[in-house]
């Protein structure tokens, strides 16, 4: 639910942290049409602010975040802020519960703000033989948006910062990355991962394999980076859903998945 006069899409995906608490990823883009720059000196200026609060399931405020950007940009970025927006990226400490994350976000130059209430599961990725992370997607288009705060772990694995948008263009090639986490595990064994892209009539109209060796291990497990390109160049516009899944070649096949929704527009 967002409410407010100044736009903002949110996302937010949960990794494995420590023992006790999973490291869950907030991008926040805030609409850069809605910014009301002040000229001075031939630059643009504007001041951005950006809190995020994760609300447990007792009401209890479990974790904050803030920062604030100060704008001052030449024309030509400016008309690029204009067309993209403003993206921060937040890392936060999260134990195994549902949450509700409240983002808000004010700029100085109208005084704009909006709030967005966003519903996040935190899953408990060491209690399980076989786990996934949330997904994160980017497309070239993605490093147009200004990020005055990236994230140093995604940065190694991903060409583009990670982005809050859904809908692609059709020349855009998305790029969706993943981990999986192995248990303790009595034998090795080899997980099969499968990417696939699903249209609304429920026909698959991409899917790219991979195949990932798990070590025997009696002790916390192991994660396993995966990343994949989803090429949008044959995909008739319109409404899809992009699924990650990993199968375990183990006893009974153990499967697990997470899927994002995303559409294609003209």
């Amino acid at each position: 639910m967002a409410a407010g006069n100044l736009p903002m899409r949110v996302f937010a995906a949960p990794f494995k942290g420590d023992e006790k608490r999973a490291s869950v990823l907030v991008v926040a883009e805030i609409d850069g049409a809605s910014l009301t720059f002040r000229e001075h000196d031939r630059a643009f200026l504007d001041d951005l602010e950006f809190s995020l609060v994760a609300v447990g399931p007792t009401g209890r405020v479990e974790e904050t975040d803030s920062g604030r950007v100060s704008l001052n940009v030449r024309p030509e970025i400016r008309q690029q802020i204009a067309g993209h927006g403003v993206r921060f990226l937040s890392r936060m400490a999260l134990p195994p519960a549902r949450y509700q994350l409240r983002v808000a976000s004010r700029e100085a130059g109208a005084g704009r703000a909006s709030v967005v209430h966003y519903d996040l599961e935190v899953p408990d990725f060491t209690k399980e033989p076989l786990a996934i992370s949330g997904l994160v997607l980017t497309a070239g288009s993605a490093g147009e948006t200004a990020t005055p705060r990236g994230d140093a772990a995604l940065r190694a694995v991903l060409p583009t910062p990670p982005t809050a948008v859904r809908t692609f263009a059709s020349q855009d090639v998305v790029v969706v990355y993943a981990e999986i986490y192995g248990g303790p595990q009595q034998a090795a064994h080899t997980l099969d991962i499968t990417t696939t892209v699903r249209a609304a009539n429920g026909g698959d109209v991409f899917s790219a394999h991979a195949e990932q060796s798990i070590e025997a291990s009696t002790t916390t497990g192991k994660t396993y980076p995966y990343g994949a390109e989803v090429p949008l160049k044959n995909l008739a516009p319109g409404a899809y859903v992009l699924r990650v899944e990993a199968r375990s070649r183990l006893g009974s096949g153990l499967t697990v998945f997470h899927d994002v929704p995303f559409a294609i527009h003209d």
